[in-house]
């Protein structure tokens, strides 16, 4: 369509054969301008283009740099399911937008990134002066911005600049994805390694190309600039000129007089006819006679030309007067206003090229042209009145006013009074009625000569432009109701194919989708717990993902392919173009155009463009990839869970087996506490083991398997496999073993006792407490018998608390100068928790040597003691008296 329009606006505009290459004319700059605007739409919207496609290249080649730094990365750490994730193949948006730039400054990134962000940097702004898409189908003049020298040097929006990954791209980064994580021909990462090499040195080879093709187009747009700014500044010139020389030659024509007025400077003979004269006339009355015959002549001749006046007047009002006739004679500013008319439509020839301007420009001119026309002609024609009904008064009154100078000029040097002769030219009568009206219409022909053909040249051009803007606009209208009608009839077969994709990658999904349910099962309560059948399970699930892959690459190609046309078509459907056919359709006055564009956008109605039936496909499926790598991880995870079981299973084995293999026989001996502590001691290994067993199966029944942080996989079954049990058991034995041996067998019993509470050595540790008990009541020491009483002591008796007990004891112990204190027939019963009950005989022998008073008491006692403070104390007395001596 561009080529069709500067074909024809060339053709239209083009100079005559054999004129120079520089413009002579401000006009001819005009249309310089145009068409160099038109190229520069062109290569501008390349450009643009090109920068786009050279920013998706170089994201490709990004992608695929990280690509390979990441598998590098995984081949060294031995990480391969995670290092064959790394393929980004999103359709996301490559840009050299202001972003894309700063990131190309920042990154440091490839030498071909930071020359296409410098290219694309002088074409970015953040407010663009264009119209968006007006320029792209090389139309200019949408608004001033286009022209060149102005649009040339505007900045487009960064997001004009922005490109999705093409058709291309995508395939290269699909080949890479499919090359890194299909396992099914079971190559390692490495040996893929050179093939990933290839695919980017041919991504960078694409990105190579689209830039040098945009350097050149960013060298023409250069060159345009250039071209653009001369043009510029010599239609300047030229515009000076022509105004300069347009003002000259209306001030020539103001000061210039019509030619072929009445000549007013031939003399005529005077026709005074004095009466006879009188018999023997002297002198004097000969004068007066004389003088008689001069007045009557003059009065005849004034009165001749009071009539000749008053018909010129009389002719002259009814002589039509043509529009625009102003009553000064002057035409400068009407001239003015046609030459400003004139050169503003030759202005717009250049600054608005849609088909209303140009219809609106050809009818303004044609009618101007017309317009100059009639004026012409009623100026012809008003003259043309003027000469043969007002001239033949002039004339008369020039003759008689002749006449009367040849009176005065013969008569006055005699001695005669004659008036002055009245003046012709000049006066009201000749300036009103005759040179003014003359004089205007020459000067008004002279000003407009070739006017009407200028206008009628713009007329043409006008309408060569818009003939041209029409032939674009019809074959955009062709164009666009061909491609929609190929979009509606290709999009559902399109939308079929993916449909059809999307049934046969459902068998490969519900593989795949069935791997998380594989593991939720095979750790179930009907479970085995065997992480071999999970890796067969995932062998199988590979094939199912070879196939999904190559499924979902080339619905990826389908779907884009369409969104491609269906830009493509959005793009032909907001082209200057198809909006120039829309007005066609309704506002073109030339009637075979509207009728030719109509029947080209009933297309349009009714039907609306969509990618109805390609849901799910808009960005890139890694459902698959994130299944089957996720199945990997997790099972790559669980079996070094495993491996941590069955490592604390072994060492615990190994811990306990030394442990057990000692002499134990020394634990009866110790002391409870000691004895607790040596038998953990013995069996911590086994706790331990057992306390890390609860640690991994808690984590990795939380582990965030699959992508599952919220609610984690395992968390309701659990975790626990087939070789970790078979380790416990093997644990289990081992300490079942040490239990059947003899060594075990007597720590059973001793630690029976233990759990019962019995103490083997517990009754001598009673006798030697009441051995302390009576030393320390036979001293009367009050506070070392308190020291063997609990102070939450309580009895049955009189004697209420502590604190009165111990009152007694001193009063008693102050009271008795000796006191003996015995423990016959002692039983000590175990209560467990060391706890006893102590019953005896006691009998307290007390004597007063002053007074010679002996006194004894016996009494069964029945006590509680147990252990406080590490050493035992008496916290009940439940019967018997002994306390106090009476």
């Amino acid at each position: 369509m561009k080529t069709l329009l500067t074909f024809l606006l060339a053709a239209a505009l083009a100079p005559a054969a054999g004129a120079a290459d520089a413009p002579k004319t401000y006009a001819d700059a005009q249309r310089d301008l145009a068409l160099l605007s038109m190229r520069a739409a062109g290569t501008h919207k390349a450009l643009k283009a090109k920068i786009q496609q050279n920013a998706a290249d170089i994201e490709t080649v990004r992608r695929l740099e990280h690509a390979k730094i990441k598998v590098e990365e995984m081949i060294q750490r031995d990480n391969i399911a995670k290092a064959c994730k790394v393929v980004d193949v999103a359709f996301t948006v490559g840009t050299m937008g202001v972003g894309g730039i700063a990131a190309a400054t920042k990154e440091g990134v490839s030498v071909l990134s930071k020359e296409g962000a410098k290219i694309a940097a002088k074409y970015i702004g953040k407010k663009a002066a264009v119209e968006a898409g007006k320029e792209s189908a090389g139309v200019p003049g949408y608004s001033d911005s286009v022209k060149v020298g102005v649009y040339i040097f505007n900045k487009a929006d960064e997001s004009e600049l922005k490109g999705q990954l093409s058709r291309d791209n995508i395939d290269l980064l699909n080949r890479a994805k499919r090359l890194l994580e299909d396992t099914s021909d079971d190559r390692k990462l490495k040996d893929k390694l050179p093939e990933l090499h290839q695919l980017l040195l041919e991504a960078e080879g694409k990105a190579e190309t689209s830039l040098n093709q945009a350097r050149g187009l960013d060298k023409l747009m250069d060159d345009y600039k250039k071209e653009g700014e001369a043009l510029i500044t010599e239609g300047r010139r030229l515009k000076a000129e022509e105004k300069k020389a347009a003002d000259a030659e209306a001030a020539k024509a103001k000061l210039a007089k019509p030619a072929g007025l009445v000549d007013t400077s031939s003399p005529k003979p005077a026709e005074v006819q004095p009466p006879p004269a009188a018999p023997q006339e002297d002198p004097a009355a000969r004068k007066r006679r004389i003088q008689s015959a001069i007045d009557a002549y003059i009065a005849s001749l004034g009165g001749k030309i009071a009539a000749a006046e008053k018909e010129a007047e009389k002719a002259w009002l009814a002589a039509p007067k043509p529009p625009g006739t102003t009553y000064d004679y002057d035409p400068s500013g009407r001239l003015d206003s046609d030459n400003r008319s004139l050169e503003y439509l030759e202005g717009q020839l250049a600054d608005v090229l849609t088909y209303s301007a140009m219809q609106s420009l050809e009818k303004s001119a044609r009618t101007l042209a017309k317009s100059v026309n009639e004026g012409r002609e009623a100026q012809r024609s008003y003259a043309a009145v003027i000469k043969s009904d007002v001239e033949p008064h002039i004339a008369a009154m020039a003759d008689l006013a002749a006449r009367w100078k040849s009176v005065y000029d013969t008569y006055v040097p005699q001695g005669f009074t004659v008036a002055d002769p009245p003046v012709i030219r000049g006066g009201r009568t000749w300036s009103l009625y005759y040179e003014g009206p003359l004089g205007y219409a020459e000067a008004y022909l002279r000003g407009t000569e070739g006017l009407a053909d200028k206008f009628g040249a713009v007329a043409s051009r006008a309408q060569a432009s818009k003939n041209a803007i029409f032939a674009e606009a019809k074959e955009a209208a062709a164009a666009y109701s061909a491609k929609l009608k190929e979009y509606g009839d290709y999009a559902p077969q399109a939308a079929g194919q993916l449909e059809k994709l999307n049934s046969q990658l459902a068998k490969h999904y519900e593989v795949l989708n069935g791997l998380p349910h594989a593991f939720v099962v095979e750790f179930s309560r009907e479970g085995a717990g065997d992480l071999a059948s999970l890796e067969a399970v995932i062998r199988g699930a590979r094939s199912a993902f070879s196939a999904a892959q190559r499924l979902e690459a080339g619905g990826a190609a389908i779907y884009l392919d369409l969104t491609g046309r269906l830009e493509g078509l959005k793009q032909l459907g907001d082209s200057p173009g198809m909006q120039e056919a829309r007005f066609i359709s309704y506002g073109a006055e030339e009637p075979a155009h509207k009728e030719a564009i109509a029947p080209l956008l009933k297309s349009e109605a009714g039907y609306t463009p969509s990618l109805s039936g390609t849901e799910g496909w808009q960005h890139e499926r890694t459902a698959s990839s994130e299944l089957m790598f996720g199945a990997e991880e997790a099972l790559a995870y669980l079996k070094s869970q495993e491996a941590k079981l069955l490592a604390s299973y072994d060492r615990a084995i190994a811990a306990f087996r030394a442990n057990s293999a000692r002499d134990l026989s020394y634990l009866s001996k110790l002391p409870p506490d000691e004895y607790g502590k040596e038998i953990d001691r013995i069996f911590a290994p086994a706790q331990r083991a057992e306390e890390e067993k609860q640690e991994i199966t808690s984590e990795t029944a939380g582990a965030p398997l699959f992508g599952g942080s919220e609610r984690p996989l395992l968390k309701n079954t659990g975790f626990w496999t087939k070789a970790a049990g078979e380790r416990a058991s093997q644990l289990e034995k081992a300490t079942a073993a040490f239990w059947e041996s003899g060594a075990g067998k007597a720590v059973a019993e001793a630690r029976r006792l233990r759990e019962l509470g019995v103490d083997p050595g517990g009754e001598d540790k009673v006798r030697a407490f009441y051995d302390k008990f009576r030393t320390a009541y036979e001293g009367r020491n009050a506070g070392a018998v308190m020291n063997l009483v609990s102070p939450d002591w309580s009895s049955g008796d009189e004697v209420g608390d502590f604190q009165e007990l111990e009152s007694s004891l001193r009063a008693s112990f102050r009271l008795y100068d000796e006191i003996k204190y015995s423990v016959t027939g002692l039983k000590a019963e175990s209560l467990g928790r060391g706890g006893w009950r102590a019953c005896y005989e006691a009998a307290i022998t007390s004597r007063i040597f002053k007074r010679n008073l002996k006194h004894e008491e016996k009494s069964s006692v029945c006590e509680e003691l147990r252990e406080e403070d590490g050493k035992l104390r008496i916290v009940r007395t439940l019967s018997g008296r002994y306390w106090s001596a009476q």
